[in-house]
């Protein structure tokens, strides 16, 4: 899985750069921003590097407070950009990094034990001839004398 990770993600980032190229062509303004806004933008990024700072700092109240402090510091970082830029363009792309910040939460919750939702490992639901066998996880790795379940 992880050799198919690195083409997809660079595909990814092959549309979103083709893309982006071609909204610049022809803008679709949305809102004009007033100047401020890119003077609170500075600062919620601000804000957002000490949130990513903080995700790799060991056992810190930040981290204990907030819980995932680079997912925050990501939103944070979107939402700056959402309130400096006001072109279609600007709002596809930064609006897409809070939900994929939710998305990901949502996978390592299902992926995680104990975490998010029950996920069935075990072969209790394999048909007969497939259970203990090459393939079932730990069916090949139980001592001799020991049927899984």
């Amino acid at each position: 899985m992880e050799r198919h990770l690195f083409p997809a993600l660079a595909r990814r980032f092959g549309l979103i750069i083709w893309g982006f190229g071609l909204a610049r062509h022809d803008p679709v303004v949305l809102w004009t921003p007033p100047v401020a806004m890119r003077h609170v933008a500075a600062l919620l990024t601000l804000i957002a590097f000490v949130l990513l700072a903080a995700a790799y700092v060991p056992r810190n109240a930040i981290k204990a407070r907030v819980h995932h402090p680079m997912v925050l510091a990501v939103k944070v970082w979107a939402f700056a950009h959402l309130l400096a830029n006001g072109r279609l363009a600007d709002l596809l792309l930064f609006g897409a990094f809070p939900r994929l910040g939710r998305g990901l939460l949502h996978r390592r919750a299902q992926t995680r034990p104990g975490g998010g939702h029950a996920i069935s490992v075990g072969t209790a639901g394999a048909p007969r001839g497939h259970r203990g066998g090459r393939h079932s996880g730990l069916g090949s790795r139980l001592p001799s004398g020991c049927t899984p379940r």
